[in-house]
């Protein structure tokens, strides 16, 4: 999948920006997103959750595309691109909540009462946040996850280290079968960091028990 290659260009209109409070255009959601939900029948309406959520731009696209039977909420720890996020939420009139949170430390149950039922990450990796999704997503839920692969060669553009990149088929191993999930979509392609197309990997998955 090329993020740089989306085939919709209402929801793309260029190349996306390094995520964090000054991330991507606003209103664009990252394409793979787009692509996966256009693609999938979407589970029965819980929580959507958008890890790492910055500025709010993809939070706010799944509010709209959801509507308002869906709790969606972004999640970051960044104060400022959380402030950035709500008033963006607000001037489009969604509804989507914005939690300042280290996902690190905290599990995204404690952020909803509601059955988890989405979860979207981009260019963000934590591999214990990663692992304990098999336990966090409702079953009929998706993960729709893109960030950063550790390719062929050394990366020109952060993040440098390979412990921040994913290694070719972890992906797979975290949501396969043996996990409780289906992998529907597992694609290599680029994401913009730096202002360089690095490598990256692009799953959707679905908890099927």
């Amino acid at each position: 999948f090329e993020e740089r290659h989306a085939d919709d260009s209402a929801f793309w209109e260029g190349a996306a920006s390094e995520s964090g409070p000054d991330s991507a255009p606003l209103l664009r959601p990252n394409a793979f997103l787009a692509s996966a939900l256009r693609q999938v029948d979407l589970p029965e309406a819980g929580a959507a959750i958008d890890v790492g959520c910055g500025s709010g731009r993809d939070a706010v696209f799944l509010a709209q595309t959801l509507g308002d039977t869906w709790e969606t909420i972004g999640v970051d720890n960044h104060k400022g691109a959380l402030e950035r996020a709500q008033r963006l939420a607000d001037g489009c009139g969604v509804s989507a909540a914005f939690a300042l949170a280290n996902v690190r430390k905290q599990s995204l149950s404690d952020l909803t009462e509601r059955p988890i039922s989405i979860v979207h990450g981009c260019r963000f990796l934590d591999r214990p946040l990663l692992r304990a999704l098999p336990e966090v997503v409702a079953p009929g839920g998706l993960v729709v996850w893109s960030t950063f692969l550790d390719g062929d060669g050394p990366p020109q553009a952060p993040p440098f280290r390979p412990s921040r990149r994913l290694q070719r088929g972890e992906m797979e191993h975290l949501f396969g079968e043996s996990r409780g999930f289906e992998v529907l979509r597992a694609e290599e392609g680029t994401l913009l960091t730096r202002g360089v197309w690095e490598s990256a990997q692009f799953l959707l998955a679905r908890r099927t028990r």
